[in-house]
């Protein structure tokens, strides 16, 4: 039969004891203290997030304050422009050109440009058209042909409050078929003139057609525009 030898430890003495429990009570205060660290760095992560996120909500809010701020700058700017650019039109005639005419006298317009914008438009260049015309059909009863007596002038400023004299000759007097013809009202004398300036880096125009008349100068809706 085999022989089983057992060994016994000798029992534990009360300094050998206190040392374990001190022990076993280190490791779980180290454990407890590992645990809590990773808990703070866990909430200090997830705080991080949080203020991220606030700051990216604020910063996007703030964004799009900026943005509509801006939008409303650019919307006064423009409209503030728009009221202070120059503003050309034909203001009025200062001859009476259909008297002169049947007079036999030599043909000349003279008018006025006024600017009724906030700004004086400089540099503006002139186009006019004179021709005499016989009366067409009721839905267009003058067309300038390309025998019209064109120029183009130099550039000219025009202040604003004081309108600038202008004149457009035709450099002769006209026929007395012409000006049978204006007596019958079966045609007159019609001119065009066409402005062009600049008003803030945008190339404006002003277009006008008038026909001479016993009373008045009647407008040629087909050349009239402005913008």
């Amino acid at each position: 039969m085999p022989m089983v030898i057992r060994v016994e430890r000798d029992p534990k003495t009360p300094q050998e004891a206190a040392n374990e429990d001190s022990k076993e009570a280190f490791n779980k205060r180290l454990t407890f203290g590992l645990f809590a660290a990773a808990a703070v760095q866990a909430f200090a992560a997830i705080a991080s997030i949080f203020i991220y996120w606030i700051q990216s909500r604020e910063m996007r809010k703030q964004r799009e304050i900026m943005q509509v701020t801006l939008k409303r700058m650019e919307t006064q700017t423009a409209i503030q422009g728009e009221t202070l650019r120059p503003r050309l039109s034909i203001s009025g005639f200062s001859n009476n050109v259909f008297q002169e005419a049947i007079n036999g006298e030599r043909v000349s317009i003279a008018l006025r440009i006024s600017n009724s914008g906030g700004i004086p438009a400089y540099g503006v260049i002139t186009e006019t058209w004179v021709e005499f015309l016989a009366r067409g059909p009721i839905d267009n009863p003058f067309q300038f042909s390309s025998d019209a007596e064109h120029k183009t002038s130099l550039p000219i400023n025009v202040d604003t409050g004081t309108p600038q004299a202008f004149e457009i000759p035709l450099n002769r007097s006209l026929s007395s078929t012409e000006i049978q013809a204006m007596h019958k009202a079966e045609g007159t004398l019609c001119f065009r003139m066409r402005l062009t300036y600049d008003a803030f880096g945008i190339e404006r125009h002003f277009d006008h057609a008038y026909a001479v008349q016993p009373t008045a100068m009647i407008s040629i809706s087909k050349y009239t525009s402005a913008d």
